[in-house]
């Protein structure tokens, strides 16, 4: 009996770890105006703590979040959810009944190592931000003016690089329209814009020496390539899509 207790606990203590593990990349603290976020991570049963300070309204009674998909769920001592924020550009975004955007900033790094689980991906693994981009200080996501995050400016590990060796491929979520080209160069021709927004699958990835990577895709029956970069007319590097979408 005794023996049962330790594995049943052991187990626990794996499972919130492992818990808290997956979602350790939103722990710290941000502020959006007086208000102060700060996301724990999780104790032995993996439960995710959090406090506010200088919050209003039913913020100031924020005590523990959890994952809802890709959502940072706020939550009260008696459960009640307070606030589902989504993860926009680095940022953590929601908003109010009126419409009006409450976007919380990241004032303390995020830990070592850690990714944002992405919906529909099941937290994809991706590499270290790209070498092509890797002494830009602010690769801007899309054609919108908030930089990127590291795991934005990441390949997923799992597809071949330079390599037709295609075998499963990826969802990325389009953050721009994009044109499609038919081979890889800027000069190439386009069978069509794909829209902001779009979920499409890559089967690889191919570097080049002056562009960036450039991953290769199928879409309504055409086989094309996509710039993982651009550069826009004021000089100001994009990212032109990111890893995970529902699809």
């Amino acid at each position: 009996m005794a023996l049962r207790c330790l594995l049943i606990a052991f187990g626990l203590m794996l499972w919130g770890v492992g818990t808290a593990g997956a979602n350790n990349f939103y722990v710290g603290t941000w502020t959006y105006k007086g208000c102060t976020l700060h996301l724990k991570g999780g104790d032995i049963l993996g439960n995710l703590q959090a406090e506010t300070n200088f919050c209003s309204g039913d913020w100031a009674f924020v005590t523990q979040w959890r994952m809802s998909g890709d959502l940072v769920d706020l939550r009260t001592v008696l459960d009640k959810s307070v606030a589902r924020l989504k993860p926009s550009g680095g940022d953590l975004v929601t908003y109010l009944s009126s419409g009006a955007e409450i976007r919380f900033k990241r004032t303390t790094p995020a830990p070592a190592g850690a990714a944002p689980r992405v919906a529909g991906s099941g937290s994809v693994p991706v590499g270290a931000r790209e070498a092509f981009v890797r002494g830009v200080s602010c690769v801007k996501r899309g054609s919108g003016d908030s930089c990127a995050t590291d795991y934005e400016l990441g390949l997923p590990t799992s597809l071949p690089r330079n390599s037709t060796a295609y075998t499963k491929p990826v969802n990325v979520t389009v953050l721009t329209g994009l044109n499609f080209r038919a081979k890889i160069g800027f000069d190439q021709p386009v069978h069509f814009s794909i829209p902001a927004g779009s979920c499409v699958p890559i089967w690889a990835c191919f570097d080049t020496n002056g562009t960036g990577p450039w991953c290769v895709t199928r879409v309504n029956g055409k086989q094309g390539y996509l710039a993982m970069f651009s550069k826009r007319s004021s000089g100001e590097m994009q990212v032109n899509y990111t890893t995970g979408c529902a699809g």
